[in-house]
């Protein structure tokens, strides 16, 4: 019995199994055949498979819990015995290897055959078989109509244009020459192109949908026309007369990103890694979209909305990642971007375009899929190392110019810091969201370890002068009793360390519970270290001069009396407010330690020079300002600010925009530095921080 798969009709496996299928069938329905399978008892819905070791077999589907399956007899030296039948046989024998080893008469084959075919490995074990599944439940989009926009080169497997270098001049020509027509010879092409589309769309539909606009735009009059114009120019031999669709997608392409200047193959690399550059590496995507829309309006004298439809074409084949919208986030210099990346570049193998139609979750999802074969490892291990290079790049860990060191070593430093990075942000991740050490649970494993499994047995003491206790095992062990010598058993009568002799020689709760807590306590402060040092490492160069080098100051958010279940004692346990005085100049940031999150506040540093200092003497906020003090008071009041009660008090992600739900801030001083301290002292702030993160779970 093997598991079996349902050929799908028009794929791939179907068109190379097709003819041999067509073949069986032929063959089963001969007449001697017929007689010959006759002596067999099958069910009415049988069909025949011919391998490509020459076996042939009489075949039935039957389903089980887990699948369907195929049930089997082997016939083949019975059928070889019919020499009219012998010829065929062999024929369908020596061909079954186009589709994986085997011929079917049916649209049901073998499971491992349909997997050889694939070229994946057949599964070892469970985990195997759940990834092979998952795979194989992975549902993809359709790419988009006109894929990737530029096409992808036979020979490289790279992005390429439709046209050769030697033609690129020609094409500019026409393009030169349509907007000198135009009376708009100073203006690129897709200034001429996007006003095509806004006689008919709006321009919102560029800004949130460049590639439906361009789908319509190659519907266009217009667009047939500079098609053709280019095709007749550049004098195609063998080719139809009329331009296709995708063909008129492709060339207008061309024109569009040779005249950005952006389309040639030492282009196309050049700008692929100047996005990947050190100065970008505290970058979002989205940032870096904005960055190339502002450089087409500068540089190319590109219009608000073409400049849309320009990033959607420029970055389809440079660069598809920068397209996916992402978490706000992610950065391009973290291990994040770097999943995704080649998550991006595998959908982009399967079909150019493809990785525009799936999300960020479903991205991410396909990313952690296994590869299936040698072939896809080797896939994925050559793309992992191109995204990791560029990794290693934008974070400035290694000198890639090094001419000492060979491509190989490269290679192999960029991957051990990328790997030493990742294991101890994964590390800090596990040690801040792992639940601290429940008493509870620690004395309960503590008694089964000593084989007192009956943790809810009741034992009383009668006479204490304290009073009766009365209680179970697991309880008195926890309130430290097991030291008393008149408990007695409610239900026998027994005494207890009678009962349980050895409980005399389990170490007090307590004892265990300091020893289990402190060491997690050091490992969560290590991963709060680690979180807080992330945060910094994406603050730009000036505020990360500011933090160590200024004087700064730790401030604990209190709690808001008009919210429930507040009180002015009531401290943010998720964020904190840092406040900064660099050079003459006051900077505030916000801290918020388990997201890896620091950013900065100018509304805040605004609201603090202009709050008010407590006055001791009034017990009210009445002294002078902030900015007049010159100081860091122990507490003043901020008025008129933007800041977000759910992120503080709750631990949520801090949105981007400035919707939030605190406007009024009374800070305490909690600790403090002075200006150019000492890099071992700041050091110690990082570790401070493991007190401002409770978890919520009670340890009891």
């Amino acid at each position: 019995m093997q598991l079996a798969t349902e050929v799908v009709s028009g794929s791939r496996f179907d068109s190379e199994h097709l003819a041999g299928k067509l073949l069986l069938r032929s063959l089963s329905k001969h007449p001697e055949f017929i007689e010959f399978i006759a002596s067999f008892d099958l069910p009415a819905d049988h069909f025949f498979m011919v391998r490509s070791n020459g076996e042939v077999y009489a075949a039935y589907e039957e389903f089980g819990a887990t699948g369907f399956y195929i049930q089997s007899t082997i016939i083949t030296d019975e059928l070889y015995e019919i020499e009219s039948l012998r010829n065929d046989i062999e024929l369908l024998s020596k061909t079954a290897w186009r589709s994986g080893g085997i011929i079917s008469s049916s649209a049901t084959v073998p499971l491992r055959n349909w997997l050889a075919f694939q070229e994946i490995d057949p599964p070892n074990d469970y985990a195997d078989l759940a990834n092979l599944i998952d795979c194989l439940n992975f549902k993809m989009p359709a790419p988009p109509k006109f894929a990737n926009y530029w096409g992808i080169s036979e020979e490289t497997q790279d992005v390429a244009l439709i046209i050769e270098p030697a033609q690129y001049p020609v094409i500019m020509q026409v393009v030169r020459k349509l907007m000198a027509d135009l009376g708009r010879h100073s203006e690129p092409l897709i200034n001429y192109l996007t006003d095509v589309v806004l006689k008919r769309k709006s321009g919102a539909l560029l800004q949130e949908d460049p590639r439906l606009a361009w789908e319509y735009l190659m519907q266009t009059s217009e667009a047939h026309r500079l098609a053709q114009s280019c095709f007749d120019a550049l004098l195609i031999e063998g080719k139809a007369p009329t331009v296709t669709e995708v063909t008129r997608s492709r060339l207008l392409l061309a024109a569009v990103v040779l005249d950005l200047d952006m389309g040639s193959e030492e282009r196309v690399e050049t700008h692929r890694s100047l996005r990947y550059e050190s100065l970008y590496v505290h970058e979002t995507p989205a940032q870096a979209r904005t960055r190339l829309k502002r450089h087409f309006e500068q540089i190319n004298r590109v219009s608000l909305f073409a400049a849309y439809l320009a990033v959607e074409l420029v970055l389809a084949g440079q660069s598809p990642e920068f397209l996916v919208v992402t978490p706000p986030t992610l950065l391009i210099g973290s291990p994040g971007w770097v999943m995704l990346r080649k998550a991006v570049m595998l959908t982009e193998r399967i079909a150019p375009g493809l990785s525009r139609k799936l999300s960020y979750e479903q991205l991410m999802k396909f990313a952690e899929l296994a590869p299936l074969s040698d072939a896809q490892r080797s896939l994925h291990q050559l793309l992992n190392l191109q995204c990791v290079l560029d990794w290693a790049n934008i974070n400035e860990v290694m000198l890639r110019e090094d001419s000492t060191l060979s491509e190989a070593q490269i290679a192999t430093a960029a991957m051990n810091h990328y790997n030493t990075y990742a294991d101890e942000l994964e590390a800090a991740l596990k040690s801040i969201t792992t639940a601290p050490a429940s008493r509870r649970n620690l004395a309960q494993q503590t008694l089964f370890d000593a084989d007192i499994n009956h943790h809810q047995e009741v034992f009383r003491s009668p006479h204490n002068k304290g009073g009766l206790i009365s209680d179970t095992v697991i309880n008195l062990y926890l309130a430290n009793q097991l030291h008393r010598k008149n408990l007695t058993s409610t239900s026998t009568r027994r005494n207890l360390h009678d009962v349980h002799p050895t409980l005399a020689s389990l170490a007090p709760v307590n004892q265990l519970y300091a020893a289990k807590i402190k060491g997690q306590h050091e490992t969560f402060k290590s991963g709060i270290s680690t979180m807080i040092r992330l945060a910094f490492s994406r603050l730009g160069l000036s505020d990360r001069e500011a933090l160590t080098q200024g004087a700064l100051t730790l401030y604990l958010v209190r709690g808001n009396r008009n919210i429930p279940g507040h009180s002015a004692d009531h401290f943010s346990p998720h964020g904190v407010v840092i406040l900064c005085r660099h050079q003459s100049r006051n900077h505030c940031y916000e801290l918020f330690p388990l997201q890896g999150l620091c950013r900065k506040s100018d509304r805040l540093a605004e609201a603090f020079a202009s709050g008010h200092v407590f006055n001791e003497d009034t017990a009210s906020f009445d002294g002078a300002t902030n900015g007049k003090n010159g100081n860091f008071p122990r507490l003043t009041y901020l008025e008129n600010i933007i800041t977000e009660h759910a992120a503080y008090f709750q631990g949520a992600t801090p949105s981007q925009s400035e919707q939030a739900d605190i406007n009024k801030l009374l800070p305490r001083r909690h600790w403090e530095l002075a200006e150019h301290a000492d890099v071992h002292e700041f050091g110690m702030l990082l570790d401070r921080f493991g007190q401002f993160a409770p978890y919520d779970k009670e340890s009891a």
